[in-house]
């Protein structure tokens, strides 16, 4: 489980205003990461589903200021 905290492009329409990316924090797996991007998911299927993965983000390198992994504990009954 990584905690990604990244900045989020953001548009300016038939305004005068100057944007500024916004800052967000994404937690979700790890599914995959290129030389130019990563791709989390926020719900991985413990059975077997076709997908695996679920709800899935994609965050360009370049965007992100800092990631942390969480160490997460095993659900029990």
């Amino acid at each position: 489980m990584l905690r990604v905290e990244w900045y989020d492009i953001v548009a300016s329409l038939n305004t005068t205003e100057d944007p500024e990316p916004a800052l967000a924090i994404t937690l979700g797996f790890l599914e995959s990461k290129t030389d130019q991007y990563m791709v989390l998911s926020t719900t991985i299927f413990i059975d077997d589903y076709p997908q695996g993965y679920s709800d899935r983000i994609t965050i360009p390198l370049g965007c992100i200021k800092s990631v942390q992994e969480l160490q997460i504990k095993p659900f029990t009954d």
